[in-house]
């Protein structure tokens, strides 16, 4: 018996995949960007680790172990680095300028931004990282990230299902949803307060929203009620003859006049047989015109005309409609407030 073809595809190996990311990439044209991209990661996280490696040798206690693990690399730090360590850090800081000058030109080349002088304040981060005092330093971080996640989106790195990143990920997530829901929330906060008031905001959500439709809403409203009729009459028109007729007979029982023909002789209950059913007869013939009448198109105008009305009600300030509308307004936007609150990163990471 033999055996069948395995329909799983083949595992591609380390070299295919790196073949692979290779080709992706000078596809996209960023492979002289990503050369200069793993430099500059290479040289941010040297630079950083050196000033933070400097600024605990101010410590005497920390000068006190670097000196008794290696007192020739003590003497080499503390007289040619940390005694001038400005010097040192001029030089990093003119390999960031010469990388921001590198960019900003291939920026303007390329016409990344609208005008040429855009790109400093686009990369604000980097131009201030240049500044050689205390805190700006932490500033290069940004370019690190910014860096790491081009080399994501292009496929170099896959840092998606790393624990660092998972954890960023979901308090970027937090920060973000509990800015964006509190500004959101004071908006609509804003939004009911001037349609409450009837301020010009209420006024043009009825003039240009509700009322620019009202075509749309009459050309609805007639093919609804065409719609009604169809699934109405047409499929129970022996049942409404019917109520008709029991209707006609109802009220003809109660009729004075119409019981007193039970008196003629022989052709009393004849007579009174027909005239019940002439006038049930008429009454449906009616009702089938007036409902026919409502599903042809003669009807159209009459339903724009009265939804011309209801528009017409809800537009005028001092009317019950436009304060029913006003109030059911607020209440919406009051569902959507509820929503927003939601914290939804709660439900997410549960």
């Amino acid at each position: 018996m033999g055996l069948k073809p395995s329909s799983q595809k083949p595992v591609p190996s380390l070299k295919e995949e790196v073949q692979d990311k290779a080709l992706k990439i000078k596809d996209s044209g960023q492979a002289g960007f990503l050369v200069l991209d793993v430099f500059m990661v290479s040289l941010i996280l040297f630079h950083l680790s050196l000033v933070f490696f400097n600024i605990l040798f101010n410590s005497q206690i920390f000068q006190d172990l670097i000196n008794w693990l290696s007192p020739a690399f003590f003497r080499f730090y503390s007289e040619q680095i940390h005694s001038d360590f400005l010097r040192v850090d001029l030089i990093f800081i003119s390999v960031y300028m010469i990388d921001i000058a590198i960019r900003w030109s291939v920026a303007i080349l390329k016409k990344t931004y609208h005008r040429w002088f855009f790109f400093p304040f686009a990369n604000w981060y980097d131009v201030l990282g240049c500044i050689p005092i205390g805190a700006f330093h932490l500033l290069r971080l940004f370019r690190f990230f910014v860096i790491m996640r081009r080399l994501q989106r292009i496929g170099v790195l896959d840092l998606s299902d790393t624990y660092l990143y998972k954890l960023c990920r979901k308090y970027m997530q937090v920060v973000t949803e509990e800015i964006s829901d509190r500004v959101v929330v004071q908006v609509l906060n804003g939004m009911q307060s001037e349609i409450a008031r009837g301020t010009p905001l209420l006024h043009r959500i009825i003039n240009e929203v509700v009322l620019t439709r009202r075509l749309e809403i009459g050309h609805w409203m007639s093919q609804r009620m065409t719609d009604l009729v169809e699934a109405t009459f047409e499929h129970r028109r022996l049942e409404i003859k019917d109520t008709i007729e029991n209707l006609v007979k109802e009220a003809a029982s109660r009729t004075h006049s119409i019981n007193q023909l039970q008196k003629i002789p022989v052709l009393g209950d004849k007579v009174q047989t027909m005239l019940e059913t002439s006038v049930a007869g008429m009454v449906y013939e009616v009702s089938e015109q007036v409902l026919m009448y409502f599903k042809s198109d003669e009807s159209t105008h009459a339903v724009h005309e009265m939804t011309e009305v209801i528009f017409d009600s809800i537009a005028d300030p001092d009317n019950q409609l436009n304060h029913i509308f006003q109030a059911a307004m607020i209440d919406a936007i009051e569902l959507v407030k509820e929503q927003v609150k939601i914290q939804q990163w709660k439900i997410d990471h549960a």
